[in-house]
């Protein structure tokens, strides 16, 4: 089509430049700061009070395992209220909501270019139709979801494609729909961000020096240069201090703090690994009350006994009445003595092994690991329900004159080497191997010198028989019942030692901040910045036209209302739009006045109607 001069309505250079509309690179870098400076405060903020606080677990050995929910992946805790986290993140939905308009206005500087050149070349295919201008000014003023919603009905419209429109109008309305589409982006993460943050119970753990926990428990010195016979720790005590009247204990109050079960720092402990049950000397609650996990070296035994009154062809129809009648056991041929003796009768005798066959008595000769004991005494008349096991004719306990019943028990001792893990409280772990005869030797030596766990053992018995529903239960509470004892007899004589690997629990209420939501929000407004950041960048290249700022601050509301209410003062040089209403001031009673009317009814429609007292 040829150019025709009627279109170019934009003044050029021949007024004054004192009377223009300057100011296009404070606006594009005011833009710029709007669309990007709160954005990229608020993330920055906010990454940084989450991974400031952020409270992590730094695990010292692999042994040592966390609760999965405080290490599972794509979640952080954070040591901060998430009330306060929270805000900081709803200030970036509410920012968010009214960058629209800023994007657009610098989308609006391209526009403008393209218009203002279009108009000087006096190619009017190249401008925008009525409804096209509509559109544009719907969206440079509101920018909102109506305005976006119009668009899209044009844009998708035959008309469109009829008209078609400029690319600039097409590229400010995708611009208004990307950062509409990105503001509620960072609305839904910012809501989901809301429901999934919450506060939870955390434990911490935190690595210390080993020397801070002196939980494993080591002979002394003494032990492991010798077989620890009495004759041996007669010169170099080991598990007791030996003397004529058999011994006495290497450290008497923490070895009587330990049978009574009073001790701070030390105590006997049991644990079940497939069959076999251990107790082992440790602390108490396994480092659940200091908060603490870990691994540490220590002794345990494990006792198995079984009832000896059949093997030993020990039974009531034998025996005779009265204080008791001597036994000697057919099986263990090393076992004799009394049963049915008076009410605190108490017998043990040690073997060296399996056979019964010999006694140990420790003096000169080291032990085997196992070693093997037999006990024999009888209930307390109180534990009358252990009558029962007679009348089920259960050959295991004999009957009494004093009530209760008789027992023989034949067990079998072995003494481990453990290091064992402890994680709040449990143990996780619990590896036992053999220990060398000279341990046993020495644990044992000193339990049966000293016997000062014998009414501990008798209570046990009493307990069992209470409970038993047959005599293997009840030796089977007699067996652990000697476990304890003998470790509780050394626990004096052994020496704290660090742990290997040691941990410290704090229990503590943390923002749990998942990451999924935290990163989506993120992400929404680094679209957001992004988006700012290309128009500022093409709104620069767009600035290098000159005068550009006159047509792009012309494409506005004000700028059409004032082109059509006041044509003189609109088509002249000024500085700002505000010109045009500003510039020539009636007296009261003499300004313009706009309605809407219809037209001649012979016409008919409606119009603008102005009413103008100078005139």
């Amino acid at each position: 089509m040829a150019p025709h001069s009627a279109y170019v309505t934009v003044a050029t250079d021949n007024h004054s430049t004192s009377s223009r509309i300057t100011g296009k690179y404070t606006n594009i870098f005011t833009a710029f700061l709007i669309l990007t400076l709160p954005l990229a405060v608020l993330v920055a903020v906010l990454l940084f009070l989450i991974f400031h606080y952020r409270v992590t677990n730094d695990v010292v050995s692999g042994a040592l395992i966390q609760d999965l929910a405080q290490s599972d992946h794509g979640v952080l805790y954070v040591n901060i209220n998430p009330t306060f986290l929270m805000k900081i993140a709803s200030l970036s939905s509410t920012v968010a909501g009214f960058l629209t308009t800023f994007a657009v206005g610098l989308a609006a500087y391209p526009l403008a270019s393209a218009v203002l050149k279009s108009t000087r070349d006096c190619l009017p295919d190249a401008l925008l139709s009525p409804l096209q201008y509509y559109l544009t000014l719907d969206l440079v003023e509101n920018a909102g979801y109506m305005a976006v919603w119009r668009w899209l009905k044009f844009a998708f419209s035959k008309r469109s494609k009829e008209t078609r429109p400029p690319p600039q109008v097409m590229t400010i309305g995708r611009i208004a729909c990307a950062s509409l589409i990105f503001g509620a982006l960072v609305f839904t993460g910012d809501t989901w961000l809301h429901l999934e943050t919450k506060p939870t119970d955390f434990t911490q753990v935190t690595p210390l020096p080993s020397e801070m926990a002196t939980y494993s428990k080591i002979l002394n010195s003494n032990c492991t240069s010798q077989d620890n016979t009495f004759n041996e720790q007669w010169d170099k005590p080991c598990s007791l201090n030996p003397n004529i009247r058999n011994g006495y204990f290497i450290d008497p109050i923490t070895t009587l703090e330990v049978f009574n079960n009073i001790s701070a720092t030390r105590s006997i402990n049991v644990v079940r690994t497939g069959a076999t049950t251990h107790a082992f000397l440790g602390i108490p609650s396994n480092g659940r009350t200091q908060h603490r996990d870990f691994v540490a070296t220590t002794f345990s035994a494990s006792t198995q006994c079984e009832s000896a009154t059949a093997d030993c062809d020990v039974s009531r129809a034998n025996i005779t009445l009265g204080a008791g009648s001597y036994f000697h056991c057919k099986k263990y041929t090393a076992w004799w003595g009394l049963v049915n003796a008076n009410p605190r009768f108490f017998s043990k005798h040690y073997f060296t092994d399996a056979t019964g066959s010999q006694n140990f008595t420790g003096m000169d000769a080291p032990l085997n690991n196992p070693f093997y004991i037999g006990f024999g005494g009888f209930t307390d008349p109180a534990s009358g329900n252990a009558l029962k096991l007679v009348q089920n004719n259960d050959t295991g306990v004999i009957a009494q004159e004093f009530g209760g019943v008789g027992y023989l028990f034949f067990c079998k001792i072995t003494v481990y080497d453990v290091q064992y893990t402890a994680v709040s409280g449990t143990i996780t772990e619990f590896i036992a191997s053999p220990s060398n005869n000279s341990v046993a030797t020495a644990m044992a030596l000193a339990e049966s010198e000293l016997g000062s766990g014998d009414l501990q053992l008798r209570a046990a018995a009493d307990l069992g028989a209470l409970l038993a529903n047959n005599t293997q239960d009840m030796a089977d509470a007699f067996a652990l019942a000697y476990s304890r004892v003998l470790l509780s007899t050394v626990s004096g004589a052994l020496q704290s030692s660090p742990v290997r690997y040691v941990q410290q629990r704090t229990n503590s209420i943390l923002t749990r901040v998942p990451t999924a939501p935290l990163y989506f929000l993120v992400a929404s407004m680094g679209l957001l910045i992004g988006l700012g950041v290309y128009l500022t960048i093409m709104a620069l290249v767009a600035a290098r036209t000159k005068e550009i700022e006159e047509v792009r601050t012309r494409l506005s509301l004000q700028q059409l209302v004032g082109d059509r209410m006041e044509p003189d003062a609109a088509r002249t040089p000024i500085k700002d739009l505000n010109e045009i209403f500003e510039g020539k001031v009636a007296p009261t009673g003499l300004t313009k006045r706009i309605g809407i009317g219809k037209r001649d009814p012979s016409v008919g429609g409606w119009e603008f109607k102005i009413w103008d007292p100078l005139r």
